[in-house]
């Protein structure tokens, strides 16, 4: 979203540099002139004063005048009935548009034109502007298809026209003001694709909905294509809802140049939901092998955020991706697959983070699962977690000394659930060990029983047995710490010296 910002606004300062260089003023019999260095000038239209002079041919008129005055050749212009503005064949140094068209035009800004047209805010450039066709005259890799954006809006165009002049030099606050400033209703471009350097980038569609005080309602991309040197990509689908950033006041006196991992909370707000669908890429290595990768969905949602302090704090979101499928022409990793009966391997994953700035009270559960496979779920809870303080302060050398003392642990488990994976490993192990999977099994606990006098601590043989019992009979195999009250990390570094009294206090079980 940000090249498309900043591709405008550079757009219409070329366009103020060229007025600003070219000076246009308008004699007392109402004739607009380019004025000369050696005091001649050229008439850039005529009175308008006489009652009779057709509106419609005016604009017209000043239309073309701009044209020639910035040097862009068009086959032709017509105003039609005082509505729309159609310019077929234009050709702006490299680049052609087969054909423009402007609906209602604000004719405030384009009758007559010149640098001080832009003294002021005079309302929305226009309904509607459609580019059939946009690509370049030389060897450049470089087309849209079709472009439209609707009900565009530059609030602050008199401080665009300042900056580029010369008169605000405050470019942080002055930039960021003006993108806050853009609006409009829609976006769209079909077809689009381009080259930079060696990197090759298509779309099919890409649009953008409701873009409003530097937030935006919608952001979607289809049929996505990324050719790099070592990696193809491609993406059916990606969407991006109710992104929302902070305005430029509330932040810019605290922003750095992203010195500070706070500043990205200092502008950043919320956002509703991020997601796509059916991502697939190639990844070359120099050895000649190769991976592929494919995700059927993911989607980011609930992200939710305090503030505090000027800071968006998040306070919770949703985390969500499934039928992530991994193959690679490597042979050895093919005989693994092989071995274990899988064609490829196939993943599951979700995350759900909530922190809260009242109690400073934080969980966090991930779960990631191989279908056909296995499922490991980790859930953990953390007492007096304060994420402004960890945000604000993580450059600090006191950060670690908080760390060490303040954030406790309240309760983890981490639990594993066999579904087909544990069989298919003792079965391709006994193979390649020469002997069946239940010798396998006592193989393996004969060997964890006879490294056991040399680790000093109580969970040893809950562990083996546990374990054991997995291997036997696969159907989960758990870790769990709850201690009966909260410890931090300098409060279990104190109990390390007795590993006995350690278990005890953080209440360990092994299941």
């Amino acid at each position: 979203m940000s090249k498309k910002i900043i591709s405008f606004i550079f757009l219409v300062t070329l366009f103020f540099y060229q007025f600003s260089h070219a000076e246009i003023v308008t004699l007392d019999d109402g004739r607009v002139v380019k004025l000369h260095e050696d005091g001649t000038f050229t008439v850039l239209s005529e009175s308008n004063t006489d009652t009779n002079t057709n509106n419609n041919s005016s604009f017209e008129d000043s239309i073309i005048n701009i044209f020639n005055l910035l040097g862009i050749q068009y086959e032709t212009v017509n105003y039609v009935n005082n509505s729309n503005l159609i310019i077929k064949n234009i050709t702006i140094e490299n680049i052609n548009i087969e054909e423009l068209i402007i609906e209602k035009p604000n004719e405030k800004y384009f009758n007559n034109i010149n640098i001080n047209s832009f003294n002021k805010y005079e309302g929305k450039f226009f309904d509607k502007l459609i580019i059939k066709k946009l690509s370049p005259t030389n060897n450049e890799e470089f087309y849209i298809g079709h472009f439209e954006l609707t009900k565009l809006d530059l609030k602050e165009i008199k401080l665009l026209k300042d900056m580029v002049i010369g008169e605000s030099t405050d470019y942080v606050f002055g930039i960021a003001n003006i993108i806050d400033s853009i609006s409009l209703k829609t976006l769209k471009m079909n077809d689009v694709s381009f080259e930079f350097e060696t990197d090759f980038y298509a779309y099919d569609s890409i649009t953008v909905n409701n873009l409003k005080n530097s937030s935006l309602a919608e952001l979607i991309y289809k049929g996505a294509k990324i050719q790099r040197y070592d990696e193809y990509a491609e993406l059916e689908t990606m969407e991006i809802r109710n992104l929302k950033f902070n305005s430029p006041s509330t932040y810019i006196s605290e922003f750095n140049y992203m010195e500070h991992p706070r500043e990205l909370f200092l502008f950043f707000d919320s956002l509703g939901s991020f997601k796509f669908k059916n991502f697939y890429q190639e990844v070359y290595e120099r050895n000649g092998l190769s991976y592929i990768i494919n995700v059927d969905t993911s989607e980011i949602s609930n992200f939710k955020t305090k503030k505090i302090n000027g800071l968006s704090i998040p306070v919770s979101f949703d985390s969500t991706t499934s039928g992530i499928a991994i193959t690679s022409n490597d042979q050895i990793i093919k005989n693994y697959f092989d071995g274990l009966g899988y064609n490829e391997l196939k993943f599951d994953y979700s995350t759900n983070f909530k922190w809260s700035p009242s109690s400073e009270i934080f969980t966090f559960n991930f779960n990631i699962g191989m279908q056909e496979g296995a499922e490991i779920l980790f859930n953990t809870k953390l007492d007096d977690i304060d994420l402004y303080k960890l945000i604000n302060d993580s450059t600090t050398p006191i950060i670690l000394d908080y760390l060490q003392t303040t954030p406790k642990i309240s309760s983890i488990d981490l639990t594993l659930k066999d579904k087909g994976l544990t069989p298919r490993i003792l079965e391709y192990g006994a193979y390649e060990m020469g002997m069946s999977s239940d010798q396998l099994v006592t193989f393996i606990t004969s060997q964890l029983q006879a490294y056991s006098v040399y680790v000093e601590s109580p969970l040893t043989n809950e562990f083996i047995i546990s374990l054991q019992n997995f291997l036997e009979n696969p159907n989960s195999l758990s870790f769990k710490m709850q201690p009966k009250a909260s410890l931090s990390y300098d409060d279990i570094l104190s109990l390390s010296y007795n590993p006995s009294l350690l278990v005890e206090v953080l209440n360990i079980k092994i299941r």
